[in-house]
């Protein structure tokens, strides 16, 4: 469309040059002849061709020749001024900036351009429905799906995509819409299912112990469990964190270690039950080391450390 609007200004500019240079022509003869004929039949008898077709006949004449040259610069000058003037307007036409920027709803044409056509279910978010058909997106980018309460979002976008969803996925769901909607099916698909809930009753559990390695690599671990769990004050002095820190590693080092697994299993739970045994924790640590002799010296140390404060 653009291509086909140049072609037209080039069309109009050449024929503008062309009655520019025809006019140029017949007043340099009027001024050479003192005759004005021609421009009289060329502006007042509407014959747009006349002066052309005087130098076509005449051309043999040097001085027809010289003036067709003269009037050929009024031609050109002609050329440039309407081809500038009508490209700039184009230009404004087609820059003119609109008040709502250009967006527009989108047509077929667009999703089918933009890839969202072709998505495969189970492995592309499912958007929704136009004209009949699946509209999906396969890329990486982020969605954003804005709407009031109780206007759809969940059971129109979120549930469809977490029921066909082939692939892993994690979902805050504060209502617990999803795991009761959807849980059972993503189960029936072959996915593990896990509600993780801190402080119901029906959460799955993740313990942070299963993961420490043996020793002497299991020092470094609690260790850098304990840091995560009890940060250093922002200002003050450190001393009672850095404290804390050793003897709670001391603690879940020995967790691990029991020789009889506590009543709350292996986790930092059991870990913090020693605190609340019914008698003073150093009391409870040196009964330990006397009659648990196979402790790693990791745990001896944290623990000897603590009782001689």
């Amino acid at each position: 469309m653009r291509a086909l609007a140049y072609v037209i200004i080039g069309l109009i500019a050449l024929a503008c040059a062309f009655f520019a240079w025809e006019a140029s022509f017949a007043a340099l003869v009027g001024l050479q002849t003192k005759s004005w004929e021609l421009w009289r039949r060329f502006f007042h008898g509407l014959e747009i061709v006349f002066p052309a077709q005087v130098a076509y006949q005449q051309w043999a004449s040097p001085v027809v020749q010289q003036l067709a040259t003269k009037a050929l610069l009024g031609g050109l000058i002609a050329l440039a001024l309407v081809t500038l003037g009508l490209a700039q307007a184009m230009e404004s036409l087609g820059g003119a900036r609109q008040p709502s920027g250009g967006a527009r709803l989108a047509t077929e044409r667009d999703l089918r351009k933009a890839g969202l056509l072709k998505g495969r279910p189970g492995y592309s978010v499912f958007l929704g429905r136009f004209n009949g058909k699946d509209v999906r997106y396969s890329g990486a980018s982020h969605i954003y799906v804005n709407g009031p309460t109780r206007s759809g979002k969940g059971v129109g976008f979120v549930l469809p995509n977490a029921v066909e969803w082939r692939g892993a996925l994690i979902g805050l769901d504060i209502k617990r819409e999803m795991w009761d909607e959807i849980g059972a099916a993503r189960a029936a698909l072959g996915q593990d299912v896990f509600m993780f809930s801190p402080g119901s009753a029906h959460s799955h559990c993740w313990n942070p112990l299963d993961l420490v390695s043996p020793w002497p690599e299991r020092a470094t671990d609690v260790a850098n469990i304990a840091h995560s769990l009890i940060p250093l004050p922002q200002s003050g002095d450190p001393y009672w964190a850095e404290t804390a820190r050793g003897l709670f590693a001391g603690l879940l080092a020995y967790v691990l270690d029991a020789r009889e697994p506590p009543i709350e299993g292996r986790t930092i739970k059991a870990a913090l039950k020693m605190f609340s045994q019914g008698r003073p924790l150093v009391a409870e640590m040196a009964n330990i080391l006397a009659n648990e002799h196979g402790l790693n010296a990791f745990v001896r140390d944290k623990f000897r450390q603590h009782i001689s404060r």
